[in-house]
């Protein structure tokens, strides 16, 4: 058996890499809320949100995918054959987020590691990105894994 070597920029593995501000807008709550059918009074009423016990409207658990998504990972000069394809993805909520917080994202190469399926010799590459608040606190980490088939070339 031939083992493929894993050529990338070591150096980068666990390094944040800043990936920008958001300040999240009611006009976008309401449009993903519309989006997905969610008509949790929480994520759309101020006055029933207090009421609850939060300082303002909600913001919806998987609402930072879209932040997450948008951010382009550093290039890591990877070395490997074809394209890469979303294995796993972990959201972790850790506290509230409400209308007009501005939520700061940085992305982290995790790990690097090749491993054997039943299609052959798969690399993965798995990125963490944390996403905390202005008061700088940790809401949300997301950790995706990507896999690249030996086997995927275009």
């Amino acid at each position: 058996m031939v083992t493929r070597r894993l050529q990338y920029n070591h150096a980068l593995v666990g390094v944040d890499h800043p990936a920008g501000k958001h300040t999240v807008t009611d006009h976008e709550v309401r449009s993903y809320c519309s989006s997905t059918g969610d008509t949790n009074p929480l994520y759309s009423d101020e006055e029933f949100a207090r009421a609850s016990g939060y300082r303002g409207v909600l913001v919806p658990p998987a609402f930072c995918a879209l932040l997450v998504w948008a951010i382009r990972p550093p290039n890591i000069d990877f070395n490997w054959p074809g394209k890469g394809l979303l294995a796993t993805e972990r959201i972790h909520c850790l506290t509230s987020i409400c209308v007009g917080d501005t939520l700061s994202t940085s992305i982290r190469l995790k790990e690097v590691y090749t491993k054997t399926g039943r299609s052959g010799l798969m690399a993965f590459v798995v990125w963490s990105v944390s996403v905390t608040n202005q008061r700088g606190h940790l809401v949300e980490t997301v950790e995706s894994s990507f896999v690249y088939p030996e086997n995927n070339r275009e």
